[in-house]
């Protein structure tokens, strides 16, 4: 089920002709989407009804050669290059997390196609003919992650039949969400109704990543298990209890005004019963 707080909203812009893919892209591995992008008059849009800074982009069919990215946010009468942007896809050559730095203060909405909100487009430095995405969201880990523990994780004998760990990384964070809603890690909206955070209410990815990572070799190893007592149950349990100990001690910086902006105030905060203010 897509949940609509979770959601970028997504727009291909074609020579100023646009495409919604909001819905098809709010979740991984489920539905894809071809596009063919043109350097310098084609962009892809992501829009959300606030600040925001990283996405993790997934394809499935990748084509050309590495380039880079520029990414734009609008800042009231124009669009602007961010600041600090690191893009791991090599513009949109591969899958991978396009991040920049939280510094902005005069990004304003704008309407594209009708929609109103903080907008952000993105333009590769080489043409992209017939890529295929499967989702445009965000998730707190990749399989590069995974590499580093285990650089054989993405062999054939733990993947299966899919292209990447890219389902996994999706429920790790459905499960990550939901502990820290389980645990009053709440916002109170300005007419005092609670809300649950969602993955856009964390300002550093990495203040969980590690965890997200061994949570998501647990998933793997358990899937790969026959017996509780086998060394996949056993390797499963191990990276279970990593998981545990890393997401208790984490000391996470939440968006408690809901504004999209890293403010002094929201600094890092060790994981206990919390409420979010907007």
């Amino acid at each position: 089920m897509i949940d609509k707080r979770d959601s970028l909203t997504i727009k291909h812009d074609d020579n100023s002709v646009f495409a919604d893919y909001s819905h098809k892209m709010a979740t991984y591995g489920r539905d894809s989407v071809t596009m063919t992008i043109t350097n310098a008059e084609d962009y892809i849009y992501y829009g959300f009804t606030k600040p925001i800074n990283s996405i993790y982009v997934d394809i499935t069919t990748p084509n050309g050669s590495e380039g880079s990215s520029a990414l734009e946010y609008y800042n009231g009468s124009t669009y602007t290059t961010v600041s600090s942007l690191s893009d791991d896809t090599l513009g949109l050559y591969r899958s991978g997390f396009i991040r920049w730095d939280k510094d902005v203060t005069d990004q304003t909405t704008s309407e594209v196609d009708g929609s109103t909100l903080y907008w952000y487009r993105l333009l590769p430095s080489v043409d992209r003919t017939g890529i295929v995405f499967s989702g445009i969201n965000l998730v707190f880990s990749d399989d590069y992650e995974l590499s580093l523990e285990q650089p054989y994780i993405s062999d054939s004998e733990f993947l299966g039949n899919e292209s990447s760990h890219i389902k996994t990384h999706q429920a790790v964070k459905r499960e990550i969400l939901q502990k820290f809603n389980n645990q009053n890690y709440i916002k109170i909206d300005s007419d005092g109704n609670r809300q649950d955070i969602t993955v856009w209410d964390l300002h550093e990815l990495d203040e969980v990543s590690l965890a997200a990572s061994y949570l998501a070799l647990s998933k793997i190893y358990f899937q790969m298990s026959d017996n509780p007592e086998d060394v996949w149950g056993n390797k499963s349990k191990v990276y279970e209890d990593k998981f545990h100990k890393y997401i208790n001690l984490a000391r996470m910086s939440f968006d408690t005004n809901d504004d999209g902006i890293e403010d002094d105030s929201e600094n890092k905060t060790p994981s206990k019963h919390r409420f979010l203010h907007r």
